[in-house]
């Protein structure tokens, strides 16, 4: 069979022009792993939760970094950003992404703060499907002393600060803070947005009655 070359070169050319047409976007990378990117994904972060919980006499920080402390605090300890934005469902929200290596595992780390206060730390890995997901969780259980190598579930410190290792297909840890004061603001600004449908009226109605 005779090979046509221009139509292999052809079909070679538009393959690449179509990859580099799709390709992912730094901006479309990071926020598309912002934790909190729903309402209802605001909402569960707030709630109190005391499912399969074990507590530490030690301060739960992350990445060396307590809660409460500024963004430029947090540029000093971690250096700048490799990208940083302005969320659009909380006032004064903002978000530190860095891209780090932990041990062999690729990671991503976003930094959260409202009102310039760090209150939320999301460690992810890149690859969704690695074979090394859960040498992360692996290294929290050991820092933390969780005996149970397969153990998943939230990890209080004496402040109630706390750190969640979570199961499912995308490895995260969780690390957010017990500010009530800040989380009572963020309830209320939920409150405040227009009730658009359906959805966010159920939503609604479970904020209010989180404040009873």
């Amino acid at each position: 069979m005779k090979l046509n070359v221009n139509s292999l070169w052809s079909t070679i050319f538009t393959f690449r022009k179509k990859s580099h047409r799709y390709k992912i976007s730094r901006r479309d990378f990071y926020e598309g792993r912002n934790f909190l990117n729903s309402q209802e994904r605001i909402l569960n972060l707030i709630r109190q939760r005391d499912i399969n919980s074990l507590s530490t006499e030690r301060q739960i920080r992350f990445y060396g970094l307590s809660f409460g402390s500024t963004q430029k605090a947090a540029i000093k300890h971690l250096g700048k950003p490799n990208y940083s934005t302005k969320e659009k469902f909380l006032n004064e929200h903002s978000i530190l992404f860095y891209r780090i290596t932990i041990g062999n595992v690729q990671c991503v780390l976003q930094l959260h703060f409202l009102k310039n206060e760090f209150f939320l730390g999301v460690i992810e890995q890149k690859n969704a499907f690695s074979l090394t997901d859960y040498e992360i969780a692996k290294l929290v259980r050991n820092k933390y002393g969780v005996q149970d190598t397969h153990w998943a579930g939230i990890i209080y410190d004496q402040q109630q600060n706390r750190v969640e290792i979570t199961e499912g297909p995308v490895q995260r840890i969780i690390y957010s803070s017990n500010n009530a004061n800040l989380y009572q603001s963020i309830k209320y600004q939920l409150l405040q947005l227009d009730d658009r449908n359906n959805k966010f009226s159920h939503l609604r109605a479970q904020v209010m009655l989180d404040m009873i």
